[in-house]
């Protein structure tokens, strides 16, 4: 699978997600593959599913630093709105 966001521009195609979404199925218990999954939600603006992807990353792996800042990231912005 390419690197899917060289730049904060590059786009999330459906096909990049789906591709995510049969990495997590494949690979369900790796933190990962959720934050990925996750990642790609955020840039689409999939806030709710995002959010649950950095969740479960976090149960998995509950010092993930990306998922742990990913989270902090989506909800001061949640509260701030």
């Amino acid at each position: 699978m390419r690197r899917m966001w060289e730049s904060p521009e590059d786009e999330i195609s459906d096909e990049d997600l789906a591709a995510l979404r049969q990495e997590v199925q494949d690979h369900a218990g790796s933190p990962e593959a959720h934050y990925r999954l996750g990642q790609a939600l955020q840039r689409r603006g999939q806030r709710a599913e995002a959010v649950a992807e950095f969740r479960e990353a976090l149960r998995l792996a509950p010092r993930h630093a990306g998922a742990q800042a990913a989270l902090r990231s989506l909800q001061g912005t949640e509260q701030s709105r």
